[in-house]
């Protein structure tokens, strides 16, 4: 499946960008948990691109994207993750080496878009919508990164609806990945995972505020 280009946002992982004050991100919440039960790890086909297919039910802010790394000791290939919107709001793309915190089986690499004005670091914002998220190799030589094919279980924070596993092929070992058209039964491929922080909506006080600096403003202009 080709993709348009225009719907790539790529993002850098942040290592050790802080201005002074500026806080770090927590990490609030976990997109999935996974439990393995008897299911063995497995080193995958390296064309597949694998992962699953998710609706985010309130706003979210993501700041970390994860791969599921066995043993916790790093990778040996070099791996990116993609998530895709289908919803036609751009896509969110990383390259994932080894991680920089890892957690309940996953290492999670810190993603950074942009400062604030007043020095706070945000990640990519997920709208309430239908989504994909996939892992694929960015390089093919020897080497074995274990992953789970099958899952006895999963868990997903409130703010996310797990609909399907998906899966699709890098023939042409594109840097970019491939789109994984393929719906897959059953709890498969859960490589790919995510951190976020849910979006505040705004509160009634807050409201009331600016809705009183305006009004003050306009009686200002007016004089």
């Amino acid at each position: 499946m080709n993709k348009d280009p225009s719907f790539l946002l790529v993002f850098a992982p942040l290592t050790a960008l802080f201005l002074l004050g500026a806080p770090a991100p927590s990490r609030g919440a976990t997109a999935i948990q996974v439990y393995l039960g008897a299911n063995p790890l497995v080193a995958l086909p390296k064309e597949l691109v694998f992962g699953w297919e998710f609706n985010v039910n309130v706003p979210i802010q993501l700041h970390h994207i994860g791969l599921f790394d066995a043993g916790s000791d790093g990778f040996a290939h070099s791996w990116k993750v993609n998530i895709w919107s289908l919803d036609g709001m751009g896509t969110n793309s990383i390259d994932f080496g080894s991680g920089t915190v890892t957690e309940k089986g996953f290492s999670f690499v810190e993603t950074f878009v942009e400062l604030d004005p007043y020095g706070g670091i945000h990640g990519p914002t997920l709208q309430p919508g239908h989504f994909v998220i996939a892992a694929g190799l960015l390089n093919f030589e020897e080497g074995d990164d274990l992953m789970p094919s099958q899952v006895a279980s999963i868990a997903t924070d409130p703010a996310i609806t797990f609909l399907q596993a998906r899966s699709g092929l890098n023939t042409f070992h594109d840097e970019d990945l491939v789109f994984p058209d393929a719906a897959e039964p059953g709890l498969k491929y859960f490589g790919p995972n995510f951190q976020f922080d849910v979006i505040p909506e705004p509160s009634v006080v807050m409201l009331l505020a600016a809705g009183a600096a305006l009004s003050t403003a306009g009686r200002r202009k007016a004089r």
